[in-house]
């Protein structure tokens, strides 16, 4: 199978940036109404990363 030099690299990047649009800006935007910080969100992340690596 033939696949184009940096294809992958670029479909990461496409990939990053949907999910940045679908899921990261919506949920700032929606923490920020609420009256969540930056930082309670990076922190409830984090949270989450330490959940996700006991699994």
């Amino acid at each position: 199978m033939f696949v184009a030099e940096g294809a992958k690299k670029k479909l990461m990047e496409k990939r990053k940036e949907a999910f940045m649009n679908e899921y990261v800006e919506p949920m700032v935007l929606e923490a920020s109404k609420i009256g969540i910080s930056s930082e309670d969100i990076i922190n409830l992340i984090k949270k989450i990363k330490i959940k996700e690596s006991e699994i």
